[in-house]
């Protein structure tokens, strides 16, 4: 029968697998371990983590889960504040909705001047689908810039721009 690591020998090799400098708490925790994904651009990835037989993780939820101790909620995902996907740092990870996840992740995409741009174009006659393609974002995102309305949850961030 094979002898079944212990949790802190699988802890001490997942960090082994971690390249930061912990000086300077503010810089990624890159993940040097196995990466994989669906998109074609590998820059998108994420982290993998293996141990035991067949027990695999995405590594940035392995490393929440490692540091407060617990399972990442039911219906939650872990989002990378830093917009890193190889990041493992737990100050750099918290866990969202995916509703929330995808928010922030056009938040990080667009600037005060890339919404009154999208505004300006808009008026003068481009469409969601248009702007959306251009920008890389979904045209649902767009069209909430364009209508900002509290109940629909646009980005406090874009009041009054």
């Amino acid at each position: 029968r094979p002898r079944l690591a212990s949790p802190l020998a699988i802890e001490t090799r997942f960090w082994s697998l971690v390249e930061s400098t912990p000086e300077n708490p503010s810089e990624c925790g890159v993940w040097a371990g196995t990466r994989n994904g669906s998109s074609k651009d590998p820059t998108k990835w994420y982290g993998r983590f293996s141990w035991g037989r067949g027990t695999e993780q995405k590594a940035h939820r392995y490393a929440w889960s490692l540091h407060h101790g617990r399972e990442v909620p039911a219906g939650m995902v872990v989002d990378h504040l830093c917009r890193n996907p190889w990041c493992v740092r737990p100050s750099h990870l918290e866990a969202k909705s995916q509703a929330e996840n995808c928010r922030r992740r056009v938040d990080a995409k667009l600037t005060h001047a890339t919404v009154r741009e999208m505004r300006r174009l808009h008026a003068e006659g481009q469409t969601a689908a248009k702007l959306a393609r251009r920008y890389g974002v979904d045209p649902s995102h767009v069209s909430r810039i364009l209508r900002p309305h509290p109940e629909r949850g646009h980005p406090a961030s874009w009041e009054g721009v």
